[in-house]
């Protein structure tokens, strides 16, 4: 969308890329790439709450190609596909924005990022990944 932008004469320094506080759940796949017959997807499920309910580190994949995490959960019509970002992706997106030039980036869902329950310094950890990549 960047190199769409950019040829239609979009001022890089206002381009900003999107980093989510939030996931997309599918069900009925169990990564990316996959047929989508059958299945479904709940967007905009904050962070915490799949962090919470759905996260578990054995089923974390990394996607090389789009550079972001996933977790593979179950088989079959059942499993789950679940993208999200964390610090990895925050990181890799921050430096890219920065490699292209681009304004910077846009957080959504900025409340979805917020788990209570963790301990201090935990609380927040994908604005303190966005801190961290960004820099003095």
């Amino acid at each position: 969308m960047v190199d769409d932008a950019l040829a239609a004469k979009a001022p890089l320094g206002k381009l900003g890329i999107g980093i989510v506080f939030y996931a997309y759940v599918w069900t009925g796949a169990t990564g990316p790439n996959q047929p989508i017959t059958g299945v479904t997807v709940k967007p905009n499920m904050p962070y915490f709450e799949m962090m919470d309910t759905l996260y578990k580190p054995s089923a974390v994949h990394w996607h090389a190609a789009a550079q972001a995490p996933y977790l593979s959960l179950g088989q079959g019509g059942q499993g789950k596909f679940v993208s999200y970002d964390n610090a990895q992706s925050i990181a890799a997106k921050i430096a890219w924005a920065k490699q292209k030039g681009l304004g910077g980036v846009i957080v959504w869902e900025l409340g979805g990022g917020w788990r209570p329950q963790q301990p201090a310094g935990q609380k927040d950890e994908l604005l303190q990944a966005i801190k961290a990549a960004v820099g003095p």
